[in-house]
């Protein structure tokens, strides 16, 4: 996993040997005395993908998910208010029905309070952390009603596994109030959400692409996907990279906007990466450049 610091960070350096290791392989092409033989090139950690990922759809995606919303409304059932003035009005419906759902039943509201239990003992220091934890749950689950993990616990992202036990509280929870009838409820307000912000996600992807001066991604296998979430704080987005695959998962601002530029900043890793796996090999001809200009580098700081 990738926090969107490290993301920023690393997006102009990724620009910078990008250029340089299609540099360096075409040197390696032009040059006489090159080797007939190459090194295999060094690809990403194979990881299986996340449940929400379609090995047969399209490699670019808007999309929504039931297990994703199933366990952001187990959160804002248990007080999670966190960007909730700025949330679009779907969420308070959310949380209206869930509440009212729960005092209908005795044993709703003791699983209710149970789940929250559970979350206040998980609680992290960092909000953001904590946030993110679950969101790593969610994009290894199985859909509804299951809502199990999708790959064997060792295979699990680390964060998540510290959650885990919440999904039995939370199938549940999500009985006992008929939470898919929720989901259903409100899918056309999360379809409107999409279709609302397919046309700038597609503007965003066509202009980057022009400013690299590249085609789309074609690597074989690889898959970025935008998951929205309107019972998420619209103010914080989380990004994943899982071999392969680059989900980002944010929530839409009450008027239709979310942030664009951290969802561009995962959409280059995916454009650029496969990149420079393809051509790690011609890269160790450019170390000692590299080695030279980091030196330089840390002389200019000193000074």
């Amino acid at each position: 996993m990738l926090s969107f610091r490290s993301l920023r960070s690393l997006t102009s350096h990724l620009l910078v040997v990008a250029f340089l290791a299609f540099a360096a392989g075409s040197l390696a092409q032009n040059s006489s005395s090159s080797s007939s033989s190459s090194a295999a090139p060094v690809q990403p950690e194979v990881q299986k993908p996340p449940s929400l990922i379609d090995p047969a759809g399209p490699q670019i995606s808007l999309q929504t998910s039931e297990a994703v919303f199933q366990i952001a409304a187990a959160l804002n059932a248990c007080g999670y208010d966190a960007g909730l003035d700025q949330s679009q009005p779907v969420r308070q419906k959310v949380r209206d029905e869930v509440n009212a759902a729960v005092q209908t039943s005795a044993e709703a509201q003791n699983t209710r309070d149970q789940l929250c239990t559970y979350i206040r003992q998980h609680e992290l220091s960092d909000s953001s952390h904590n946030l993110s934890q679950y969101v790593s749950l969610a994009l290894y689950v199985t859909p509804p009603p299951e809502l199990t993990n999708s790959v064997p616990l060792p295979e699990m992202p680390p964060d998540s596994t510290q959650v885990v036990e919440i999904l039995p509280l939370i199938r549940k929870f999500a009985r006992e109030i008929n939470l898919h009838y929720i989901w259903i409820s409100v899918r056309p307000q999360y379809d409107a959400v999409v279709n609302s912000l397919h046309d700038s996600l597609t503007k965003m992807i066509v202009t980057t692409n022009v400013y690299l001066k590249m085609p789309a991604n074609t690597t074989t296998g690889s898959r970025f996907a935008v998951v929205l979430e309107p019972l998420l704080d619209p103010g914080q987005t989380n990004a994943r990279v899982y071999g392969a695959d680059y989900v980002v998962v944010t929530s839409p601002t009450r008027d239709d906007n979310v942030r664009m530029d951290e969802i561009r900043h995962t959409y280059l890793h995916f454009e650029l990466e496969p990149l420079l796996y393809a051509r790690a090999s011609s890269m160790d001809r450019l170390l000692p450049f590299l080695k030279t200009e980091i030196g330089r580098a840390s002389c200019r700081e000193r000074v």
